[in-house]
């Protein structure tokens, strides 16, 4: 989300700053503009269904819970193990079962 956030605000300025400031941190300004134009779809589709945008900040959880449902490779159905059946039949857990950091979880 910081990173986001980054991005958004050096869009405002002039665009050899944009792309400067991407280059310096390995970031592709083409994906960046991609995936602002996917949140300005979905986001418009919200409003026009009547769904309206939290007011409070997604937590770490909530956010890679919402990338995971979005991924059409990676939506399966959860047995009474826990475990998700996947396309292709191959099982997996849960992403909170899985552990970045000895914190827990990197951001």
């Amino acid at each position: 989300m910081k990173l986001w956030r980054a991005y958004r605000q050096m869009r405002e300025g002039p665009r050899r700053e944009l792309k400067r400031w991407c280059k310096e941190r390995h970031l592709s300004l083409l994906r960046l503009s991609e995936w602002e134009d996917v949140h300005s779809q979905v986001s418009d589709r919200a409003r026009t269904a009547g769904i309206a945008a939290q007011r409070r900040p997604a937590s770490y959880t909530g956010v890679h819970r919402s990338l995971l449902a979005g991924f059409s490779t990676t939506v399966g159905v959860r047995s009474e193990e826990g475990d998700y059946l996947e396309p292709g039949e191959s099982a997996s857990t849960s992403f909170q079962d899985h552990r970045c950091g000895a914190a827990g979880h990197v951001g």
